[in-house]
């Protein structure tokens, strides 16, 4: 193995919620940690492997995950079928916190202060920085239009979006709802994303009107105007506009800009043309139930469930271990650049 690029300081591995969170296991009866070495990491992963229920029950609490274990005896039901780990069975297992409910989008937006929360740069250099408490209320704003449309739980949403906060912003609406959501990027071709959110008959698609690669602009409306007459699910077709200020949505079908949110909470929108200002609101879900459809690339497009306590859920809502949650090392909690292929993390 080549050597390590680099390596923290004592100082700033005492520190880190990674040590606080090897602490912790070890004073639940989690193996010793003499020291703060790999080799602690390593030896909490045995045991990890070892004891499963125990790890993840102290991993559900260290992390402060919001939601219901369930009750009774389920309460304590970490997992069914755990001697069946590979392959899983849908029937045999194993199955995650069977009892459990929670909410994706309440877990990823518990912060309401002023720390930053999103920074996006694009090729132009522009730069844009969404803080915890912003992103929150641009959720509860667009959840309020969504739940308007009449999306409900189990329904699509999906986004045919660069990374941009919009992006992350829609994906949190559709999810704080219950909302199953699919995402592609726009460098696909028309036919590549009838493909994909055809198969999963979308309610809602949100897109931009254009984006930036290599210097260049790429117009999406005239592939748009495909994609909205072929999907005949669709009831909304929500631009927003991200190259134009007032992109041409003439010939898309169900076409509509996403607005800027007015400040009147009086009455609820008419359509995502007329945003208003709201506070978020979260409808809690069965661990089972779906959470994303991750479409494939070869034809034809496979599509595959994330449900939400799976792997996707408790990496995103556990990032108390690692660098990407600003409680671990202080980091700041997510960042997104534009345009859609160069995305660092979220």
């Amino acid at each position: 193995m080549s050597e390590a690029l680099w390596t923290p300081s004592p100082e700033r591995i005492i520190k880190a919620n990674m040590t606080e969170f090897l602490r912790y296991v070890e004073e639940r009866g989690g193996p010793p940690v003499p020291d703060y070495s790999p080799d602690s990491y390593w030896q909490l992963h045995k045991w990890s492997v070892d004891n499963p229920e125990r790890f993840w029950s102290l991993t559900w609490r260290f992390c402060g995950i919001i939601g219901h274990r369930g009750t009774g005896g389920g309460a304590e039901r970490v997992g069914v079928g755990l001697d069946n780990m590979g392959p899983p069975d849908a029937e045999k297992g194993p199955k995650w916190f069977p009892d459990a409910s929670l909410n994706f989008a309440e877990n990823l937006l518990r912060f309401t202060d002023d720390e930053p929360a999103l920074s996006s740069w694009n090729e132009e250099g522009h730069q844009r920085t969404i803080s915890y408490r912003a992103l929150r209320e641009a959720v509860g704003t667009l959840a309020l239009a969504v739940d308007a449309a009449g999306v409900r739980p189990g329904d699509r949403v999906a986004g045919w979006l660069p990374n941009i906060p919009e992006a992350v912003i829609a994906m949190l609406a559709a999810t704080s709802l219950g909302a199953t959501w699919s995402s592609c990027s726009p460098d696909f071709g028309a036919q590549g994303v009838m493909d994909r959110f055809g198969q999963i008959e979308p309610k809602i698609l949100f897109a931009a009107d254009g984006y930036l690669y290599n210097g260049k602009e790429i117009d999406l409306l005239p592939r748009l105007r495909q994609i909205a007459f072929r999907i005949p699910t669709l009831e909304h077709v929500v631009v927003t506009p991200y190259r134009k200020q007032m992109p041409d949505l003439d010939g898309v079908r169900k076409g509509t800009l996403w607005s800027i949110p007015r400040d009147t909470k009086r009455h609820p929108p008419r359509d995502f043309g007329e945003l208003h200002r709201a506070e978020c609101a979260f409808q809690t879900l069965s661990g089972r139930g779906p959470l994303l459809r991750v479409c494939g690339v070869s034809p034809p497009p496979s599509s595959q469930k994330q449900r939400l306590s799976s792997s996707s859920d408790f990496r995103s809502t556990t990032r108390r271990t690692s660098c990407t949650h600003r409680e671990l090392l202080g980091c700041r909690s997510a960042w997104c650049t534009a345009p859609v292929e160069r995305c660092s993390s979220t």
